[in-house]
């Protein structure tokens, strides 16, 4: 047989296939009405609205489960094919998951209040109130003239850059999950970590602090001299800065304790099951212990270290940008 005539009669089949179709069509509609009209009367169905199309529900398929061969045949998709989609009904959108709401814990809280009061009132009621000390320390921070200086001073520019760049990496990750999952697969990056997040620690994290200590004791070392002895610093220093480091490392332990390498480093963002937690340190200060925890930690380390020198030279003032700098950052994650 030549192939002009096995094409001519492959064309044959498959429009006898499709009048076959259409044909049946028209039948089962029909008798999909009738039964409409007959049983389901009291359904008060509109018959107006039931087209001689096979999408209506209540049409009946003569061969109903059984795939037949002309469904697959050129013309058919062609010509009849596009109207036989069943149109499905679009699938909702899924429901936000409402997230536990976190109670605070009042014995805890009492504790942590305890903790930082009760010292202090034992101090001021033994030795009284060091105002001179406390306005050696934070003097400098309300002179406008003092903070115009250290602004202007190479040094605090060069040790806030530092500060800032931990904060610029964090961002990056946190705005741009998808973009960091790209670059965090890429062949040099699969060499310091397998995943996004072991990436964000051994490349942003490790570098980021190395930074930032090494920024801060570069500061402290260069506007005045160090400390000489243990003796030089005040009890009063001792007292105040031994609260807020402890303190504060214990919210930061509490952190990595509740939720995790994965949830510190914005594992969720990236496939990882992270848990939402409301317990401790949640339930005892804000949403973001860990950021009180390090700024708490920044101040005590000024006061334990910090000469009246280092006060007026901004040492002060380089943790009030720690501050402001976790402050941005929460703000971020919050959005």
């Amino acid at each position: 047989m030549s192939q002009r005539a096995n094409a001519r009669r492959v064309l044959v089949d498959d429009y006898f296939c499709i009048f076959y179709r259409i044909f049946t069509d028209l039948i089962s509609s029909f008798i999909g009405i009738i039964y409409i009209s007959t049983v389901h009367y009291s359904t008060r169905v509109h018959l107006g609205k039931i087209g001689f199309s096979h999408v209506t529900l209540f049409r009946l398929k003569l061969n109903l489960g059984h795939h037949r061969p002309w469904d697959d045949s050129p013309a058919y998709r062609m010509l009849y094919a596009s109207k036989c989609s069943t149109p499905t009904r679009p699938t909702p959108p899924p429901s936000p998951v409402r997230k536990p709401k976190t109670r605070m814990h009042r014995p805890l809280q009492g504790l942590f209040i305890y903790m930082l009061a009760m010292p202090q009132l034992v101090y001021f009621l033994a030795w009284g109130v060091p105002i001179g000390e406390l306005n050696e320390w934070f003097e400098a921070l309300l002179d406008p003239t003092a903070v115009g200086r250290w602004i202007r001073d190479p040094r605090f520019q060069k040790v806030a850059l530092a500060l800032a760049f931990e904060r610029a990496c964090y961002t990056f990750v946190w705005c741009c999950p998808e973009l960091f999952r790209r670059a965090a697969g890429s062949k040099p990056m699969r060499i310091i970590g397998s995943n996004p997040v072991d990436v964000i620690v051994r490349a942003m994290f490790y570098p980021s602090k190395v930074l930032q200590c090494g920024s801060m004791l570069w500061f402290y070392l260069s506007t005045a001299p160090a400390v000489s002895s243990p003796f030089d610093v005040t009890a009063y220093a001792y007292l105040c800065a031994l609260q807020l480091i402890i303190c504060g490392q214990i919210l930061n332990a509490g952190i990595y304790r509740a939720i995790g390498k994965a949830g510190v480093y914005y594992g969720f963002k990236y496939g990882f099951q992270v848990p939402w937690c409301t317990g401790f340190p949640f339930n005892v200060c804000t949403a973001h212990p860990q950021y009180l925890g390090a700024t708490m930690t920044s101040f005590g380390m000024v006061i334990l270290l910090s000469t009246p020198a280092h006060y007026a030279n901004g040492t002060m003032g380089v943790a009030v940008l720690q501050a402001v700098l976790y402050i941005y950052m929460a703000i971020v994650e919050s959005q």
